[in-house]
């Protein structure tokens, strides 16, 4: 029996090492393109290089929801989503950058960070050519060419690209207002709205106090400007007896 790390089992292409065995057959089929622990999933197709994800993958059909938050009750059907949403609320960033000192909350997020200090761009799109650091933002570039938009509302049937863009975009119809402006609290539906109307909220609060500040300052010349004119009056008026004088 092996101690916890101890890891006998090293990769002779990459010098990968592993405490079990098939966790180092797995990795080596990855090589060996021999797809040994490959599996299809029977709803949808969608293909994983180990089988042992796609159990998982299959509460995602089920609509088979176990595991529930205890701060805010929101439930998923897969402990890896689970495990990633409660570090919203613990504030957990186990994964760290070596070279900036920055935490991420997932170590996917931490391996696209580490692109924007090597430059990688391995994602390429196949019409254009044009290179990007995440698959997302590849795939998302792709909708450009093609034109599609698979998030549709329900409600007025328009269209978006992306996900996010369909969840504001529900605002209008619900009302909801969620992003305030951080200086005068007026609430807006769309987050580029708040935006743009913080830039001139805060304008607009430097030039009344610009404005304030010079009214101030005007008062405050006017002020000497007058006092002088008194003592100025007071050394031309002769006085108006001896006793002035003494």
């Amino acid at each position: 029996m092996f101690h916890f790390k101890e890891k006998p089992f090293r990769c002779v292409d990459c010098g990968k090492e592993f405490s079990q065995l098939r966790n180092y057959k797995y990795h080596r089929s990855v090589h060996e393109g021999t797809g040994e622990f490959a599996a299809t999933c029977p709803e949808c197709g969608k293909s994983f290089n180990d089988r042992g994800y796609l159990g998982s993958h299959m509460k995602i059909h089920r609509n088979k929801k176990e595991y529930a938050c205890d701060d805010c009750g929101k439930s998923f059907n897969q402990r890896v989503a689970y495990n990633m949403h409660v570090r919203i609320h613990t504030g957990v960033k186990p994964h760290h950058c070596e070279q900036c000192g920055k935490d991420f909350s997932r170590k996917m997020l931490l391996k696209q960070h580490m692109r924007t200090h090597s430059g990688e761009r391995p994602y390429q799109c196949h019409i254009c050519n044009k290179a990007f650091a995440d698959k997302s933002n590849m795939t998302l570039h792709t909708r450009l060419h093609s034109g599609l938009k698979p998030y549709q509302c329900d409600i007025c049937s328009k269209a978006f690209t992306k996900k996010h863009h369909l969840k504001t975009h529900l605002n209008y119809h619900t009302g909801i207002k969620p992003y305030a402006c951080p200086n005068c609290k007026l609430t807006f539906s769309q987050s580029s709205n708040m935006r743009t109307h913080y830039k001139k909220c805060v304008n607009n609060a430097n030039n009344t106090e610009t404005k304030k500040k010079s009214n101030n300052s005007l008062d405050e010349k006017i002020k000497n400007y007058n006092k002088n004119i008194d003592d100025f009056s007071n050394v031309l008026t002769p006085p108006h007896s001896v006793r002035d004088i003494m």
